[in-house]
């Protein structure tokens, strides 16, 4: 795994990396899942103006609890009761709902769909983006996300 260092941002310079070698199961599970609420927050930042950062926490709550709710799909080679238990051990530092009441105490505007539906939405998410996806996700999970998110 890497992380580009924060003093050299070029893109085309392959040295910026920091090769990761020590990091926890935790950490690696919480950088997967922000993969994720990337992943769908893409479409909002680029069709809609909102801001990426905004659009990723509107992503979180409802991710992390589909996660939670569909370990049974789960696509890690560890299996399904370790992100079982890493997802409750991460929820011992923050959850969902704590995240969704910092998120609102902001009070920031959702955005609103023009003439598009959650499954427009949906069908415009990378896929390539949720191949790390810790559980299968298919295209009406996604539907049913932005329509959660978006209400």
């Amino acid at each position: 795994m890497f992380l580009r260092e924060e003093n050299k941002l070029n893109k085309n310079n392959k040295d910026n990396l920091v090769e990761i070698t020590e990091i926890s199961d935790k950490q690696k599970l919480l950088i997967v899942l922000l993969k994720n609420f990337h992943a769908m927050s893409y479409v909002l930042t680029s069709h809609y103006g909102t801001a990426h950062g905004f659009a990723v926490s509107l992503f979180i709550s409802s991710v992390w609890n589909f996660i939670n709710e569909h370990t049974n799909r789960c696509s890690d080679e560890r299996g399904c009761e370790y992100l079982s238990s890493n997802m409750k051990e991460l929820e011992t530092l923050i959850t969902p709902t704590k995240f969704d009441e910092i998120v609102n105490s902001l009070e920031l505007k959702k955005p609103e769909l023009k003439n598009e539906t959650a499954g427009d939405l949906a069908l415009k998410v990378n896929e390539a983006r949720l191949k790390n996806t810790p559980v299968r996700m298919y295209q009406e999970d996604i539907e049913k996300i932005y329509t959660e998110v978006l209400k």
